[in-house]
């Protein structure tokens, strides 16, 4: 009887441990994302006080993606909001390029293999307690963090990586293919693009 109780409180003490350690681990997170929170809101009052005021203040997301945008145009991502054309004195050409597909499915694929051998699946180890941020349940991450839950194997895992950074660039040109004005190159075309540009 004595051994059973002794288990118990083992048991016990075990569990009290687990829960203290996700408790912290939580509280960590929390931590992490207020000061992100927090920083930015700072910034955000200095760069862009117009999405200080009127902005998504309470979503890291959405205020990171305000800084950025800030940062690189010099305006407010809610002036791009208001979807106004806007004149300018100059003229727009746009290219694209694309591959074909065997050799576009070869580049990734090839890509995949040197992002593992360049230690992606020890970063996604180290973020594991994190694997439920959204910011995490990306192409990469997530099908290695079922790997490391004994969901599948490291092959599969690498290929399910593959598999769905094709779909993605498959998705991506679908959506540029909608913009008629693109003109497409093959990457080595440079010879091509520079003539075409210089028309």
């Amino acid at each position: 009887k004595k051994k059973v109780n002794d288990d118990i409180k083992i048991n016990d003490k075990t569990a009290l441990e687990g829960s203290l350690d996700r408790e912290k681990t939580l509280m960590t997170i929390k931590s992490t994302i207020n000061n992100i929170k927090d920083k930015a809101a700072n910034e955000l009052k200095e760069k862009d006080p117009l999405f200080f005021q009127q902005g998504e203040m309470q979503n890291p997301q959405r205020m990171i993606r305000a800084l950025e945008v800030v940062e690189t145009t010099g305006q407010s991502i809610l002036y791009f909001h208001q979807k106004q054309s806007v004149k300018r004195n100059f003229s727009i050409i746009k290219l694209g390029l694309n591959l074909p597909r065997e050799e576009l499915k070869n580049r990734i694929d090839a890509r995949v293999d040197a992002m593992m051998n360049e230690g992606l699946l020890d970063e996604v180890r180290a973020l594991k307690p994190y694997q439920n941020l959204n910011a995490l349940q990306t192409v990469g991450y997530k099908e290695l963090f079922a790997y490391l839950d004994n969901k599948m194997s490291l092959d599969e895992a690498i290929e399910r990586i593959k598999i769905s950074t094709r779909q993605y660039a498959k998705r991506q040109l679908t959506w540029f293919r909608k913009d008629k004005e693109i003109r497409w190159f093959h990457p080595e075309q440079i010879k091509e693009m520079l003539a075409y540009i210089s028309r």
